[in-house]
């Protein structure tokens, strides 16, 4: 008894214990559980550098660097046309043959032109011994006689009229014939001073003028018709011209009639090639001419080519950006010179896809977009001091937004723990 009296006075220290045991267990469980739900609600990231580049990239066109346009050398119909949109032409092929009916009519009249200012030069050269001044000289030679003539009618007419031998009427008569003829003199002499100017250094060199005008225009009648033949003047594609908006564009076909100067083909120079295409006034600012650019297409699978960007328009296009909406520009990158092999993989026409690098950096620090916050005073992030779990808020300068993030050009370093949300 005396033993198990012992043991019952023991129970209840045990008791407490066994309770304080069981506290102690369950408020450290406790602890622990706060701490592992703060530690994983806290994500946090180490600051590293790393290179960082902003690609540019846009749909293209793939297109001659040099287009070649041949006009018509005269008003005149298709008689014949040999090449079609889309054959290859070496230069001196015939490429459209035109009817010479028109320009045949108007060489003849050019001719007739010309002979008769050549006519007209010669006798203003030769005018002193010319048709129309030996006619004025011979009525003034005329006029001259019949007057001398009167003179002495008049003379003997007054002479008997003062003796009484004829009468009044009759002298009269001698008289007034004489003053006729005076009229008739002096209007021959006028005459022959009109003539005579007509052979001044004015008129003569107007003469030559028109000769020299008669004579050109015969030339590029005669240079026009030489050319009904129309041959390629250079090697190339013949491409599909251009349609411009309310201009109505006439057919390449046998029997239209086209005019001087209107456009018959556009020849392509392949051996040459660019890539055309629209950028936005977003975007424009930041490529500059030569800067390099890679063309990807479908013809050479996964091996771009590397060109250059050759020209970026001050002008905004009339078609605008792609979706319709704001500006756009048109760019044109060169392409590197191609083999043969590559060559026969391009056509006119085909899509490319251009990219370009607008923006560079080595050694980045790039952080997550949710480890960025930004509030009134700007951008910042939670930073990891001393302790564990201790952040405060730092200011940072962000940089550029990329897929893997934001890059960070001020306020954290490489190496730096900065929170991911919010602490």
């Amino acid at each position: 008894m005396g033993n198990f009296t012992e043991r019952l006075k023991h129970w209840p220290i045990l008791g407490v214990g066994a309770v304080a045991i069981s506290i102690a267990v369950t408020g450290a469980r406790l602890l622990s559980d706060r701490t592992e739900a703060q530690d994983v609600s806290i994500y946090t990231v180490t600051a590293t550098s790393k290179p960082v580049e902003v690609k540019l990239s846009v749909a293209g066109t793939i297109q001659p660097s040099n287009v070649v346009v041949v006009p018509s050398p005269f008003d005149g119909a298709i008689r014949a046309k040999r090449v079609g949109h889309g054959d290859r032409v070496e230069r001196g092929q015939v490429l459209l043959i035109l009817d010479t009916s028109d320009i045949d009519m108007r060489l003849r009249e050019a001719e007739a032109v010309l002979i008769r200012a050549q006519e007209a030069v010669h006798d203003l050269e030769h005018w002193a011994n010319g048709v129309d001044v030996s006619r004025a000289r011979r009525a003034v030679a005329a006029a001259q006689l019949a007057f001398d003539e009167l003179v002495r009618k008049e003379a003997d007419g007054r002479n008997l009229f003062s003796r009484g031998i004829i009468p009044r009427s009759e002298y009269d008569g001698i008289s007034e014939q004489l003053n006729i003829q005076r009229l008739q003199l002096d209007s021959a002499k006028q005459d022959m001073e009109v003539v005579l100017e007509r052979a001044t250094a004015n008129n003569k060199r107007l003469s030559i003028l028109e000769l020299d005008s008669a004579r050109s225009r015969l030339l590029e009648l005669q240079k026009q018709k030489a050319c009904h033949v129309v041959v390629a003047p250079v090697s190339g594609l013949i491409l599909r011209s251009a349609t411009n908006e309310g201009v109505a564009q006439i057919p390449i076909m046998v029997g239209n009639h086209v005019g001087k100067g209107q456009p018959l083909f556009s020849i392509g120079d392949d051996h040459s090639l660019n890539v055309t295409s629209l950028v936005d006034e977003i975007d424009v600012n930041r490529i500059v001419e030569g800067q390099s650019a890679e063309i990807s297409m479908d013809a050479f699978g996964s091996n771009p080519l590397q060109g250059r960007i050759a020209r970026i328009s001050s002008q905004a296009a009339t078609e605008g950006a792609v979706g319709g909406q704001g500006r756009a520009f048109d760019i044109v990158v060169q392409l590197p010179e191609l083999t043969e092999a590559q060559r026969k993989h391009v056509r006119i026409g085909m899509s490319a896809t251009l990219s370009t690098v607008t923006y560079r950096n080595p050694s980045a620090v790039v952080l997550p977009m949710g480890a960025v916050h930004f509030g009134k005073q700007g951008a910042f992030v939670y930073r990891r001091s001393g302790a564990a779990n201790v952040f405060q808020e730092v200011f940072v300068t962000t940089g550029q937004s990329i897929p893997d993030g934001i890059e960070i050009t001020a306020g954290i370093r490489p190496g730096d723990v900065v929170a991911v949300g919010r602490v």
